[in-house]
């Protein structure tokens, strides 16, 4: 059963989903607000993939390239999110 259409305020039609819409499909639900620099949201689904309990990183963890993945993967995200430089010593005394 076809949801009923939402009013045109709690939706948006762009680009590449617009001729869908011209053929009145819509979300079932407003779609979520998402975040400008899409970063952000790549980051988040890398470190779900390599989180403990994600079942991809176990299936790549039984290949025979399992750690170039991993290591790929890592790499990817420290260049959209640089990990925090750790300073051992301090660069001077105060």
């Amino acid at each position: 059963m076809p949801s009923e259409p939402l009013p045109q305020q709690h939706w948006r039609c762009t680009a590449p989903w617009r001729s869908a819409c011209t053929y009145g499909l819509r979300p079932a639900e407003p779609l979520p607000e998402f975040p400008t620099d899409p970063r952000a949201l790549t980051v988040d689904a890398l470190d779900q993939v390599l989180a403990v309990s994600s079942e991809l990183t176990e299936l790549w963890d039984e290949a025979a390239n399992g750690s170039k993945w991993r290591h790929d993967i890592t790499r990817l995200r420290n260049v959209l999110a640089p990990p925090a430089l750790r300073q051992m010593e301090p660069l001077f005394d105060m």
